[in-house]
């Protein structure tokens, strides 16, 4: 049941992200991190192909690199989470590193970087509300569960 409520949840997420514009936080993003932090290794990796691939198809010019990049962060951050015993910091260290993963695979394999101002709003953005999103998620679909 968790791991359908993580694939709903995703698709809602690329639901509202996909009717904003680039100037708005990375939604997707910010959910798998914390589905991640809660699923297991495989989980988190098909929920991040998952949502990659639903983004890759509404822009054909990026080929898979939403997918690539979204799986190794699931399964990156699921991966690592047992370094950390709860701390907030630590959602902040995988927000930043994930969009700098991002980014890098947009620039190289995508259709390019869209603006530097959007670029650095969004995911200033998707920074500030990274704490709160883990947070409030956390709360909503995981509490009184353990980690997978």
């Amino acid at each position: 049941m968790r791991t359908l409520a993580a694939f709903l949840l995703l698709y809602l997420l690329f639901l509202i992200q996909a009717s904003l514009t680039a100037w708005w936080p990375d939604l997707i993003l910010l959910g798998l991190i914390v589905i991640s932090l809660h699923e297991s290794r495989i989980t988190a990796t098909l929920v991040g192909a998952f949502a990659g691939l639903c983004l890759d198809l509404t822009s054909p010019a990026f080929a898979g690199t939403h997918l690539f990049t979204l799986a190794a962060t699931g399964y990156g951050v699921a991966l690592l989470r047992s370094l950390f015993y709860r701390a907030r910091w630590a959602t902040l260290l995988f927000v930043a590193t994930a969009l700098a993963l991002k980014w890098i695979a947009v620039a190289a394999f995508g259709a390019g970087l869209p603006g530097l101002s959007a670029l650095l709003v969004s995911s200033a953005l998707t920074l500030a509300l990274a704490p709160l999103t883990e947070l409030g998620l956390t709360r909503l679909l995981y509490h009184g569960w353990r980690p997978a």
